[in-house]
């Protein structure tokens, strides 16, 4: 929604695959469990809280 709101570009990619997703959260790192997590530029950003930070840095 914020980013659809700020008119921004984005790709949403669902995993529902279990095996899917347990690569995935071993590619983020051991702290990364949940969903969404958000990527800018290929860096991993994090979930909501970290999409508001990089857009409040973003100006």
């Amino acid at each position: 929604m914020i980013l659809k709101s700020k008119s921004l570009a984005y790709e949403e990619i669902k995993i529902d695959d279990e095996a899917e997703r347990m690569a995935f959260y071993e590619k983020c790192g051991p702290s990364v469990r949940q969903m969404p997590q958000i990527f800018i530029n290929d860096q991993r950003v994090g979930g909501l809280a970290g999409l508001q930070a990089a857009l409040a840095q973003l100006g």
